[in-house]
């Protein structure tokens, strides 16, 4: 039977997804109301989600690993992918600026930051995906899987190197044509 130790990744992870949603609710109803927080969340629901999802698996996984790591070598690579996580959190909240730079009296950034949400947002996600890859990588690499986790053991027999190299290439490409789109004006 495992402790409540073992587990804590499970807590954390799900701690993570909602204090994301917490935060990206909190950022809008103090720039502007409530009700623009959820004219903007039912506007974009599904990059809200995403990304929230992608932090609080990133962020499982990270304890996940955490438990093992007393004496291990895969101390570097989990601090290498603390680091993608904190890059798509900086993406995902970049686009919130714009409420704030407004009042700032920096409307040119913040019309700019608008102009390119969907762009910065497309940045959190894949790299909350890139970030999740390569955490797995580092329990696949490092053989840090449980008896009982039948399910973090089909995902890791995926060849992970390929995986991240096609997500990398398919989150590049949307990406820039996010960016020409927006940058076209066409919405």
């Amino acid at each position: 039977m495992n402790s409540l130790k073992e587990k804590k990744h499970y807590f954390f992870g799900l701690l993570a997804f909602l204090g994301m949603i917490a935060f990206y609710f909190a950022i809008l109803i103090i720039a502007n109301s409530f009700e623009h927080a959820l004219s903007e969340f039912q506007r974009i629901w599904y990059f809200i989600l995403f990304i929230s999802v992608g932090f609080g698996v990133q962020t499982a996984l990270y304890f996940y690993i955490k438990n093992f790591l007393i004496n291990s070598s895969a101390k570097a690579s989990v601090a290498g992918s603390a680091g993608v996580s904190g890059v798509s959190m900086a993406a995902c909240c970049a686009h919130h600026l714009t409420d704030f730079l407004a009042v700032l009296g920096l409307s040119v950034f913040a019309v700019l930051l608008s102009q390119y949400q969907v762009s910065l947002m497309l940045v959190a996600v894949f790299s909350n995906l890139l970030g999740a890859i390569y955490m797995l990588s580092v329990i696949k690499k490092h053989n840090l899987i449980r008896q009982e986790t039948v399910l973090l053991k089909k995902i890791i027999s995926v060849d992970l190197d390929k995986s991240f190299n096609l997500f990398l290439v398919i989150g590049l490409a949307l990406i820039v044509l996010s960016v020409i789109y927006s940058f076209n004006g066409v919405n």
